[in-house]
């Protein structure tokens, strides 16, 4: 049973070719369980940002790799994004948000201002080509996804320019498959499991917390002119950032395109 004023989250290393860190996945947790609890992923959503940037601090969590963080419809379309830096940010746009022009909208924004998109769980289906455009990563569920579905993707997305993250990878067999189809991002039980962390809150960060938790979720803040605003503070040099994926010395995701 969590503590009041105790605050969890879960992380899970994504490693590159060469088996080295990449970057981690923050999930949600409120308490040591190591599961994803009966919340709603909006909620979820908030709290991890809240967590990772003002409670345990970014840098602790995930050294100088990125960090990717799921955004719900609410957070995405919000712009919630545009407030955390984008050299230590992947958003990774979850497998419910459907691809409506004002997630089309609020991903061309973050794509101007420099961010780099993923996409959970990806199922090709009609509809997504606006999304696709803007994606860097392609993140393929291996326990979902059918063999040849999941190389049928990889060669199709991998070959218009997309980092292709095989995930939910549990044996030696399909790392080697996603290693043979072109996949450049490995996550899964076969690499790590996720590992919850945990830290009390300290008090002087209480109003802190507050204030960062309302202002995500106010209904009608304008998020990019608070983005224009904050640009120079809150997105700093890219020598801050977290480790590539394709070695560029800024520190920051690209695609081939």
């Amino acid at each position: 049973m969590a503590v009041v004023g105790e605050h969890f989250v879960a992380r899970q290393a994504i490693f590159g070719l060469s088996h080295e860190v990449m970057a981690y996945e923050l999930l949600f947790r409120d308490s040591l369980a190591n599961f994803f609890p009966d919340i709603d992923g909006d909620t979820a959503s908030t709290r991890v940002i809240a967590d990772s940037f003002l409670v345990f601090g970014i840098e602790e969590l995930t050294g100088r790799a990125r960090a990717f963080l799921n955004f719900s419809r609410r957070p995405l379309i919000e712009g919630s994004a545009l407030l955390l830096p984008r050299d230590r940010v992947v958003v990774e746009i979850l497998e419910t948000v459907e691809p409506d022009a004002e997630v089309v909208e609020a991903c061309r924004r973050l794509k101007q201002a420099g961010d780099t998109l993923a996409l959970d769980d990806f199922v090709l289906s009609p509809g997504q080509e606006p999304l696709l455009r803007l994606a860097d990563i392609i993140k393929v569920d291996f326990r979902l996804t059918p063999a040849p579905e999941r190389q049928r993707l990889s060669r199709l997305l991998g070959s218009r320019g997309m980092t292709m993250l095989a995930e939910k990878v549990e044996t030696q067999e399909e790392y080697e498959e996603a290693l043979a189809s072109g996949y450049e991002l490995f996550q899964g039980y076969y690499f790590s499991r996720p590992t919850v962390l945990a830290r009390r809150e300290l008090p002087t960060l209480k109003v802190q917390y507050l204030r960062f938790l309302r202002e995500v979720n106010a209904p009608d803040i304008e998020f990019v002119t608070a983005a224009d605003s904050q640009a120079a503070e809150s997105r700093g040099p890219a020598a801050q950032g977290g480790a590539p994926v394709r070695g560029d010395a800024a520190g920051t995701f690209h695609s081939r395109r």
